[in-house]
């Protein structure tokens, strides 16, 4: 069984995550995501919005809190 890792990378986030999660060993993810409006989602998307629907591991979503 493996622990936590980090890893840095360079690219853009969504398709460096996905190629690392189809590589390695990863049995799953946890992301962290901003409180952002319905527009900016809208116009800007998220990494985790296009990582949670491409990826092959479960993927658990952890939401800032709002100030």
């Amino acid at each position: 069984m493996r622990g936590i890792e980090r890893t840095v990378a360079h690219g853009a986030a969504h398709e460096v995550i996905l190629e690392y999660t189809d590589c390695d060993a990863v049995g799953a993810l946890v992301m962290g995501t901003e409180s952002k409006s319905s527009l900016e989602r809208l116009l800007v998307g998220s990494v985790s919005q296009r990582v949670v629907p491409s990826a092959s591991v479960p993927v658990l979503t952890v939401r800032t809190l709002e100030s």
